[in-house]
């Protein structure tokens, strides 16, 4: 197996249409999938990953710190426009910080769905009914800028005025959010599967404090027993829907294109690895 690392999209598509390459797991252009159809020599997969893209809300500072001004924002966004925008209408939305592959899951889009009067009146609620602004450090990554610019022209339809700050990824992003928590808002996609156990971490970049959410992950940790720990992610998965610490978006897809003589790629991601002990090439 030979690995090549080609981080434009178009020299991807390419690549693959040359048949210089024999497969891109992670194809990195969503917009392009549908070049492929006619192709007789390749194939494409449309799988989950756990790449689950979410707005971060410091929850230490206002106006965030108001559980009515999360739950406005959350009902200020419509998931499935998101997604159509940011990704071309390839991703799962989520409604809390959880995806499909992982066990226990539980669909928790329906808490707060898109409803923008809602919004404008939980916003009043909390004192800002004659407006809000916020900033939002955005890394340099095509998902997350596309998805603020949409979150932009939405929040302005309930009276937010959201700033986007490009803000260089790793480096500088790690540095003011992840490590001096210096922010008001931000976007990225966490990969590490089953993680939901991060909003109970101290320090961890949300700054979100709940006691009732941290002693179900204490007992997450302290048994055994498969079916009690689903019952408890479950829980999880419902309390931080409703307390809305960040705003859940959607789980990137994982976007496989390949020859079709190609047997045994991953069409899902549950970690985020090439895993190639069961591929081989079909006679």
């Amino acid at each position: 197996v030979t690995f090549r690392f080609i981080p434009d999209p178009q020299a991807q598509s390419a690549a693959l249409v040359s048949g210089d390459v024999d497969a891109f797991p992670e194809f990195g252009a969503p917009e392009l999938m549908s070049s492929f159809t006619e192709n007789e020599r390749l194939t494409t997969e449309i799988g989950n990953t756990e790449l689950k893209v979410v707005a971060g809300m410091n929850n230490a500072r206002k106006p965030f710190s108001d559980r009515r001004v999360r739950e406005a924002l959350m009902h200020a966004l419509d998931r499935g426009t998101i997604i159509d925008g940011a990704w071309s209408a390839l991703g799962t939305p989520i409604g809390s910080h959880y995806t499909p592959n992982d066990r226990a899951y539980k669909d928790m889009t329906g808490i707060y769905s898109y409803d923008p009067e809602k919004a404008k009146a939980l916003l009043k609620k909390a004192g800002y009914g004659d407006g809000l602004s916020v900033t939002i450090k955005v890394p340099q990554m095509s998902y997350a800028t596309r998805t603020a610019e949409i979150m932009q022209v939405m929040f302005s339809e309930v009276g937010v005025t959201l700033s986007i700050e490009p803000t260089e990824f790793p480096a500088k992003w790690v540095q003011d959010v992840f490590t001096s928590r210096d922010y008001d808002m931000t976007i990225v996609a966490h990969a590490e599967p089953m993680d939901i156990d991060i909003y109970a971490r101290d320090p961890y970049y949300f700054n979100y404090r709940n006691p009732a959410f941290d002693a179900v992950m204490a007992k997450v940790e302290a048994t055994t027993d498969t079916a009690e720990q689903d019952r408890l992610y479950t829980e999880a998965q419902e309390i931080l829907a409703k307390d809305v610490p960040a705003l859940f978006l959607f789980v990137m897809p994982k976007l496989g294109v390949h020859d079709r003589k190609l047997r045994g790629l991953w069409k899902d991601e549950p970690i985020p690895s090439n895993v190639l002990s069961e591929v081989y090439w079909a006679e």
